[in-house]
C-alpha cells in the first residue's frame, strides 16, 4: 500500500511542479533578486517570467537558469511524505508545507550559485557548485528536509525491527 502512496504522491509532485511552481518560482526568484547587486556587482539584474535570466548591466544575458532544474526536488520531497503511513493527516501535509516552504530560500540560493557558476571561470568552486546542486544536490536537499521534519513516530514506522522483535517473529 506504501508504493501507491509514494506513486500518488509523485502524481501530485508532479501536478504541484506543473501548475503551483510558478508562483512558488516567482517567490524564491525574488529572494535571489535581492541579493544579486552584492554577489555579482552593480547593475546586475534577474528576470525572465518562466526560466531566470541574468542581465548584465549592459543589457545582455549572462545567465540561463532553467527552473525545471532547480525545483525537481519538489517531486522528491511530496513523495517522501506521501510515504508515511497516513499520508493524507493535518500534521504530515502541515510538515509537507513546511518543507515546500523551507525549500524557497533555497532554490534562491540555487539560483544564486548556478548563475554565478555561468559567470565564472571553468575550474572555479562556482561551476563545481552549481554542477554538484543540478546533479544531486536538489534531491539530497529533499531528503535531508524530509528526515528533519518527519517525526519520531513516522521514523519508528520505517526502521527496521529491532533484534528482539524479529526472534519473536521468527517463532
Amino acid at each position: 500500500m506504501r508504493i501507491v502512496n509514494v506513486f500518488v504522491g509523485a502524481i501530485v509532485g508532479l501536478a504541484f511542479w506543473y501548475y503551483v511552481t510558478p508562483l512558488y518560482g516567482q517567490a524564491a526568484r525574488s529572494l535571489a533578486a535581492v541579493a544579486v547587486p552584492a554577489l555579482f556587482g552593480r547593475g546586475y539584474q534577474l528576470g525572465g517570467t518562466g526560466d531566470v535570466l541574468l542581465y548584465t548591466p549592459d543589457g545582455l544575458i549572462a545567465a540561463r537558469v532553467f527552473m525545471r532544474f532547480v525545483e525537481t526536488n519538489v517531486i522528491t520531497l511530496i513523495a517522501l511524505f506521501a510515504f508515511a503511513r497516513r499520508p493524507l493527516a493535518a500534521s504530515n501535509l502541515g510538515r509537507c508545507a513546511i518543507g515546500l516552504a523551507l525549500m524557497i530560500p533555497i532554490h534562491a540560493a540555487a539560483i544564486l550559485v548556478i548563475a554565478k557558476s555561468f559567470v565564472t571561470q571553468p575550474g572555479s568552486l562556482w561551476r563545481s557548485a552549481g554542477q554538484a546542486y543540478t546533479i544531486f544536490g536538489s534531491h539530497a536537499i529533499s531528503f535531508a528536509l524530509w528526515s528533519l521534519l518527519r517525526t519520531a513516530e513516522s521514523a519508528a514506522e520505517s526502521a527496521p525491527p529491532s533484534p528482539s522483535k524479529r526472534r519473536s517473529a521468527a517463532r
